[in-house]
């Protein structure tokens, strides 16, 4: 566990923002046991704006963290949704007719419910 000393000149939430998207493997050594050293960690070179202007963009990812968050999780329970949709369309307990809505929203009953089919012997 490597320590880093701010000595108040760099906001924590925006080191922890920066650290979190830097690639820390491009820096350890190519061992059987993947190590980081002091020396490797120093030679990191860390932009840093005034204080207002990091917690300001520590704030902000902060912010698009949350989202991106929050649209994965969406994303996940819409494909949670269409898995179970397909399941009950497949085993039908559902009706596809019950899927398709009209421009206004209003549900619309599929036509091909309604169609007839007759079959009938082809003499040979």
């Amino acid at each position: 566990m490597i320590g880093i000393e701010t000595r108040n000149i760099i906001d924590a939430n925006y080191l922890f923002a920066f650290f979190e998207r830097f690639d820390l493997r491009s820096l350890q050594d190519i061992t059987p046991v993947p190590q980081l050293n002091k020396n490797d960690v120093e030679k990191i070179m860390l932009p840093y704006p005034e204080i207002a202007e990091q917690i300001e963009i520590a704030k902000i990812v902060g912010v698009c963290d949350s989202k991106i968050a929050a649209l994965d999780n969406e994303a996940r329970l819409h494909q949670e949704l269409f898995r179970a949709m397909l399941e009950e369309l497949m085993s039908g307990r559902l009706p596809a007719g019950a899927l398709v809505k009209d421009a206004a929203g209003e549900e619309w009953q599929s036509s091909i419910s309604k169609i007839t089919v007759k079959f009938q012997k082809v003499a040979r």
